[in-house]
C-alpha cells in the first residue's frame, strides 16, 4: 500500500492545479484495473454550477459475478473519490481511501465470487459529490439496475481512512453529529475522545445490513491494537429529507455515499443502501489543521496508521468473500 501511495497518490489531483498531473493519475489508476484483469470504462459527465463547466471523468472497473448481466445479479460496490482540493497532496483526502479500493481490488482478482463487484474511483467530489452523483443517476442506475433487474446489495465509500490517534482527546465530534448519534458519542468520550476507531456513516434502519455486515467481519479480524468500528446511525430517512432534516443532520451527507441515499433520479424511486467508512477528518488530530491543505501529506505514512488501514481493507474482504449484505 506505501508504494501505491508514493506513485498515485502523493501529488494534488486537481483540475485547478494542473490536469495533466491528474491525467496521469488517472490513467495508472485505470492500469491497476486492467492489470487485475476487470472490465474497465470511463464515464465523462459535465456539470455547469454557476455557468462554469466541470468536466470530470469516473473510472468504472467490473469483476464479473455468476450472473453478470441477468436479473438474478448481485452487485456490491466499493468506491472512493479520487480528486483532491486544489493544492493539497491529498494523502488521506483521498489518497487514502482510493489506495483501499485498489488493494480489496487486487486481492479479490483471483477470487470466485457469486456477486457482481464494482470498483468505482469518483471525480470531482470536492465540487460537491458531482462524480458520485453522475454515476449513481446515469450510470448505476440506467445501465446496471434498471436495464438488468440486478439487485444492489450496497455500496462501502472510503473517504480517510488513513488516521489514527491514540491520544486522549484527539477525537472531536461536531456538536450536529454528538446530538444524533448519543451512544456513539458516549462511546467516545468513554475511551477519553481517542481517535482510535474507523467510523461508519449509515441511516440508522435503512443501512443496517451493510453495517451488520461489516461489524460481523470486523469481530474477526486479528486487532493487536484494539483499533474499533463505531456505527454514527444518522437519523436521515430513507426517502429525500426534508430542509429542516439536512440543517441538522447535513454533517452526515458530507461524502459519496450520499449520492446513493439520495441519487436524485425521477425513473428510480427506491433509495440505494451505502456507508461510509472514515477516520473522521478534520476533527482528528493533524488533520484538524492540515485537512485540505499542504500538509496532509506523505509523513502520515506511519506503520501505525497504514496497519490501522489494513485492518479496513482486510474487514473489506472479509465482507465481500463471507459476510455480504443481502
Amino acid at each position: 500500500m506505501h508504494k501505491t501511495f508514493l506513485e498515485l497518490f502523493s501529488q494534488p489531483r486537481s483540475h485547478e492545479y494542473s490536469e495533466s498531473l491528474k491525467q496521469q493519475v488517472r490513467n495508472k489508476i485505470i492500469a491497476k484495473f486492467e492489470e487485475y484483469g476487470f472490465d474497465v470504462s470511463t464515464q465523462r459527465f459535465i456539470y455547469s454550477p454557476f455557468g462554469y463547466p466541470y468536466n470530470g471523468i469516473n473510472i468504472i472497473a467490473v469483476k464479473n459475478g455468476l450472473n453478470r448481466g441477468k436479473a438474478r445479479d448481485e452487485i456490491i460496490l466499493v468506491g472512493g473519490h479520487y480528486d483532491t482540493v486544489e493544492e493539497s497532496p491529498g494523502v488521506d483526502d483521498n489518497g487514502s481511501g482510493m489506495v483501499a479500493v485498489l488493494e480489496t481490488a487486487r486481492v479479490l482478482r483471483s477470487v470466485q465470487l457469486k456477486q457482481t463487484i464494482m470498483f468505482v474511483a469518483f471525480d470531482l467530489e470536492e465540487q460537491g459529490l458531482l462524480g458520485s452523483l453522475a454515476f449513481v443517476r446515469d450510470y448505476l442506475i440506467p445501465v446496471e439496475l434498471s436495464k438488468t433487474g440486478a439487485k444492489f446489495l450496497g455500496a462501502f465509500v472510503t473517504d480517510m481512512v488513513l488516521r489514527q490517534e491514540s491520544d486522549e482527546n484527539s477525537q472531536k465530534l461536531p456538536s450536529d453529529v454528538a446530538e444524533a448519534v448519543p451512544n456513539a458519542a458516549a462511546q467516545i468520550r468513554a475511551n477519553q475522545n481517542r481517535g482510535d476507531f474507523v467510523a461508519v456513516w449509515s441511516r440508522r434502519g435503512v443501512d443496517t445490513e451493510l453495517w451488520q455486515s461489516l461489524s460481523n467481519s470486523w469481530s474477526q479480524l486479528q486487532n493487536p491494537l484494539n483499533f474499533k468500528l463505531i456505527d454514527l446511525d444518522s437519523p436521515l430517512p430513507a426517502t429525500t429529507p426534508t430542509a429542516e432534516q439536512l440543517e441538522k443532520y447535513g454533517t452526515f451527507t458530507r461524502s459519496d455515499h450520499a449520492a446513493f441515499w439520495y441519487h436524485k433520479n425521477e425513473n428510480y424511486s427506491s433509495t440505494l443502501n451505502a456507508i461510509l467508512l472514515t477516520d473522521l477528518a478534520p476533527w482528528r488530530g493533524l488533520q484538524g489543521r492540515c485537512y485540505h491543505r499542504y500538509c496532509d501529506d506523505t509523513r502520515q505514512l506511519t506503520p501505525k496508521n497504514l496497519n490501522f488501514m489494513k485492518q479496513t481493507v482486510d474487514a473489506l474482504l472479509i465482507t465481500i468473500t463471507n459476510n455480504p449484505p443481502k
